[in-house]
């Protein structure tokens, strides 16, 4: 599952979560003038959260079906860096569950860093957890 939890959790959370683009040519779009040269925002979050798309958008899914979310962009503007992103978050997820199976998240005290920050992510985000012995050590006790 934790693929497609990666999916998931990076179209709820995009991790970052709008790309500033300047405007190459003058153009009306959805009854709005733009002209070249304009700064234009384009906001990861909107489009992810797209119920024609994703259906109860604002509801993370662990296993939802077909998630075509563009958290890390598309086309000539993919972050070159989503494939790496994707092993290092499966590696630190499976660390995470094999020490700290029975993590409880403090939802009323986390703090979300807000929706128009540049980056997304967690002021803080107290757990409480009952800890296993590191893998080294389990290592070195057989």
């Amino acid at each position: 599952m934790i693929p497609v939890a990666f999916e998931e959790f990076v179209r709820r959370y995009t991790p970052a979560p709008f790309n500033p683009r300047v405007v190459t040519h003058d153009i009306e779009l959805g009854g709005q003038e733009m002209h070249e040269g304009d700064l234009v925002l384009l906001s990861l979050i909107s489009a992810n959260s797209d119920d024609d798309k994703f259906p109860d958008p604002e509801t993370v899914q662990i296993d939802r079906p077909q998630n075509r979310h563009i958290s890390f962009s598309q086309g000539l503007h993919r972050c070159v860096g989503a494939t790496l992103a994707k092993a290092e978050y499966t590696i630190m997820l499976r660390c995470i569950l094999d020490r700290l199976p029975d993590y409880v998240v403090d939802e009323e005290t986390a703090q979300h860093n807000g929706p128009t920050n540049p980056v997304d992510g967690w002021i803080s985000m107290p757990i409480t957890f009952t800890p296993k012995p590191r893998a080294q050590d389990r290592v070195r006790a057989q």
